[in-house]
């Protein structure tokens, strides 16, 4: 997950590649006629969904560092040496907190869809 330069690690390209694909795709697809679509609230949820699963693949990272590096115990430190170690990507990815918020306006995303289909059949 993060064992290279930071921006160079599986979770961040991962992140770049993905992430950039659905914001252009998203930025494409909205025009002034038709700014909410069901295609952007897709979208926006599967951003959400990638911020949050990367999240969770980073926490699965520190649970297999902690498993895997020995308990190697430093005076004056009260838990074993692998408690300590952070990984790179910790700093550069987007928490899980994103991840939520993505996923709340993609929720008012789609009920600004529905509304608008709404509003077309009422006119």
């Amino acid at each position: 997950m993060g064992a290279s330069n930071e921006y160079q690690s599986l979770a961040w390209g991962a992140f770049l590649a993905v992430g950039s694909w659905l914001l252009w795709q998203l930025l494409l697809d909205v025009t002034p006629a038709t700014p909410f679509t069901f295609t952007n609230a897709r979208r926006l949820r599967g951003l959400g969904l990638l911020v949050l699963g990367l999240d969770f693949a980073q926490e699965l990272a520190y649970l297999a560092v902690r498993a895997l590096v020995p308990p190697f115990r430093v005076p004056g430190l009260t838990e074993p040496l692998s408690h300590y170690v952070r990984l790179n990507t910790e700093t550069t990815l987007p928490g899980w907190e994103v991840g939520l918020m993505l996923l709340v306006i993609a929720a008012v995303y789609q009920r600004g869809v529905e509304l608008s289909r709404e509003a077309e059949l009422v006119i």
